[in-house]
This record gives C-alpha cells, structure tokens and sequence, in this order.
C-alpha cells in the first residue's frame, strides 16, 4: 500500500477508534481495495467521481458510519466554488448517519489560492443544512499535512481533514458567527489584522516583544536538537521556525485559527523544513499519543480556553516524563474590573484566571517544579515601546493598511495599558516539569 493511502487509511480507524466499520463510501478515481483488505467486517462501496457520489447520497440516506475521499475536490475545481462545494458538503451530510465520519484528503499544491485550505475549512466547519427535519453539520477535528508528503515530496499543502456529522441547534439567525473557530477568523484574525499585528511585533510573530521576547523564553528551556515541541497557538509560525533554526527543535504547531495556520503552512511548504509541522484543531478536542513530547510551549492564547483544568491534564499526558511545559497567558488581576475591561473580555471571548488558578490547575495535573511569573510590567513596557515604533514608522504602516486599522491598534494598545494600571490586565508565565 502506498504511503499516503496507509497514512489515510490510519487516519480514518483513528477517527473510528475501532477496526471494525460497517458501512464506507470510498470517493475516489483510484483503486481502495486496501480499505476493505486492512478494515474487519467492512463493506466497501466506491465511486468514481462528485458526481456519484452525490447520485449515491440521493438515493442512501443515512447509510453509511463513513466517507473518504480522495483527491476528487481539486480535480473539478470544487475548493475553488462555493456552489460545488456546498453540494459536495450537502450530499455528504446527507449519506452519512449521525455521527458518520467524512475524511477528506486533498492536495492544494496546485491550487492558486495559498489561502484555500483555510476556505475549505471554514466552509467544512460552518456549513449547515436539513437532513431528515434534523439541522445537522460538521464537527470539526482537525485538519493536517499528509506525513508522507511532507517527507518524501516537500509538500506541506497536502491536507487531510477530519469531520463527524453531527446534529446542532437551529440558528437563531442573530448572528453569522457560527463556530469559536469562525469567531476567531471573522474577528480578530482577518488577513487584516494577522498581518497588521506581524507589521507590529515582527516577521512571523503576532505575540508581545516579536522574535526577541520569544528568544528569552525558549533559553530557560535548553533545547537540545532533535527535542520534540508541541507549540500550542501557533499563530502565523514564528515560534516553530526560531526553535527549528536556533536549537534544531522538531515542532509540530497547533492552532485553531485557520486563517493563521494557512499562512504558516505557505511559509512552511516555501521554506521546505521538515522539521516543522502544523494542525489546524482544537487542542481540547485532538488527542495526540502518551509522552510524545518533550515540551509543551505555549505564547498568549490559553486565555481563549475556559477548561484550563482538563488542558493542563492533557498537556501532561502528551509530555515525556522529565517533559517541560512553559506557557504565557493574560490573566486577571486583583483589581475590579472596569466596565471597559469587562467588555473587552466579553468582545474577545477570553476566559481569564488569576495567576494562582493556573499554578494550581498546573499542580492538580501532576506536575512539579510549577513557577509562576508575574510579567505584566515587562508587558507595559513592551506595550509603550511598540506605540512608539508605531508612531515613528507611521508612513511605513499606511503603504500598507488603513488609517483606520492604525488607528484601531494603537487606541487597543493604549486600551491594555489602562487597563494595566486598574489592575485588571496581567501577563503571566507559569513553568512547570513532568516528574521522571
């Protein structure tokens, strides 16, 4: 069996948890016959192309526990039409029964549009119709590099999604946001305000201090090469990159922005090092092997996750014994909160602890050595100096954006300096070890 077909094949039992699968439809102008060899007691049902496929869903409601397919979305142009796309998506929601799996694999290399798999996605993840008087869509897992093209062709844009049909509360039609991963691209995280904030803390980074705050993390660390990391939040890859170049780190990058990732994995399949690798998920919901890692690093974005209990257990499962995990975060302070801080909270859907919560969720987990950091006025001190490049670099930042976004970053900087001094917005670090 052929590399990528056996890495398919593996993602689809994963996506299981079971060898044994009753029902698949194998979308595909290629022979799976591997599929029914490799998977006990399956029943195996192909077709040759979208069209068939969506004759077959007409006809086989609710079916089939399974759809894979294979390359068949480029090959007529369907990621690059949303009217194609939303058949292709209708119809597999359609033959799947609830809680069907559909695994997509398709290679985006020669699609134009570097920002195709991010549309793919969001199109996956918000799509939602009615099948049987029930509102039902994609669960969004996760979406990744093919390993094998990776290694063995260079290619970072050969993706691989993973989605379980599931039903879901009628819209209530107050609102076109859908999911948290759709808030998070529709808000703060458009291409304007990625590239706006990479203009701000520098080349490949969208986290206070750039590169050079970064920098000082990472040496308490003491990466060796060859260290597996596990960069949670990866933002647009700067991280990912300084530990692969300084310390000869492997990095596999998560984050549930899709438009961010999409740009780290263009950069990442231009650069060419396999050292490097990025999925776009949920790190509450993808489950990675016991102690694959060797440190768990993390810059400013667990404030967006409310179960930071059920996380750090996680994180220790993930972690070698001996494993580091070293995180920055916003935090509440002691200080009540302003009714401008308060929705500043609400707006960016942050879910904040105090720096104590976290130590001791870091604790309950298992872990020893935990250290807490206070960083908030390093933080205030960065926060000025970045107002002052800004104000000096002005016409650099209006070749390239809007009066109104420099604006907006600026009064949003000057925002989280106030309220610093009301005692409200902290930046913490918490260090910790899994025991040998």
């Amino acid at each position: 069996m052929p590399a990528a077909e056996r890495e398919l094949l593996h993602t689809f039992l994963r996506a299981f948890q079971a060898k044994s699968v009753p029902n698949v439809l194998v979308v595909s102008a290629d022979n799976h016959d591997q599929f029914t060899q490799a998977v006990e007691s399956v029943n195996v049902t192909t077709v040759q192309n979208l069209k068939e496929f969506e004759a077959k869903a007409e006809a086989a409601t609710g079916e089939f526990d399974g759809v894979v397919v294979s390359n068949a979305l480029v090959s007529n142009n369907t990621v690059s039409d949303p009217q194609h796309l939303a058949s292709f998506v209708q119809a597999a929601l359609r033959v799947l029964r609830v809680g069907g799996v559909l695994i997509v694999r398709e290679d985006l290399s020669q699609v134009k549009d570097r920002n195709a798999v991010a549309k793919v996605t969001n199109f996956f993840d918000v799509y939602r119709t009615t099948v049987d008087k029930e509102n039902v869509g994609f669960d969004f897992y996760a979406v990744q590099s093919l390993d094998s093209s990776v290694y063995a062709k260079q290619n970072w844009l050969d993706f691989v999604w993973t989605l379980k049909k599931k039903t879901f509360p009628a819209a209530d039609g107050q609102s076109d946001i859908v999911t948290f991963r759709d808030f998070l691209d529709k808000t703060q995280y458009t291409d304007t305000g990625i590239f706006s904030y990479e203009w701000i803390f520098g080349a490949g980074f969208i986290s206070p201090g750039g590169a050079q705050e970064n920098l000082k993390f990472l040496e308490k660390l003491h990466i060796k090469p060859g260290q597996r990391m596990l960069d949670v939040g990866a933002g647009i890859g700067g991280n990912a990159h300084q530990v692969a170049t300084e310390y000869g780190g492997c990095v596999t990058g998560v984050d549930l922005s899709s438009n961010m990732l999409a740009i780290a994995l263009d950069r990442a399949h231009d650069a060419k090092d396999t050292r490097i690798q990025y999925l776009i998920t949920d790190v509450l919901k993808y489950d990675f092997p016991a102690e694959t890692f060797d440190i768990v690093y993390s810059r400013d974005c667990i404030q967006h996750i409310d179960d930071t209990k059920s996380m750090f257990q996680r994180y220790f499962k993930w972690l070698k014994p001996g494993g580091k995990v070293l995180i920055t975060m916003y935090a509440k302070g002691s200080g009540e909160f302003t009714a401008e801080f308060a929705e500043y909270v609400k707006q960016r859907q942050y879910h904040l602890k105090s720096l104590k919560e976290f130590t001791d969720f870091a604790k309950s987990a298992g872990f020893a050595d935990v250290r807490g950091e206070d960083m908030t006025p390093r933080f205030a001190a960065i926060l000025h100096q970045e107002i002052a490049n800004a104000e000096k670099n002005k016409t650099d930042f209006l070749k390239k954006f809007t009066e109104e976004t420099y604006n907006g970053l600026l009064t949003g900087w000057n925002a989280k300096l106030g309220h610093i001094d009301a005692k409200n917005h902290c930046w913490t670090m918490v260090e910790a070890v899994k025991p040998q």
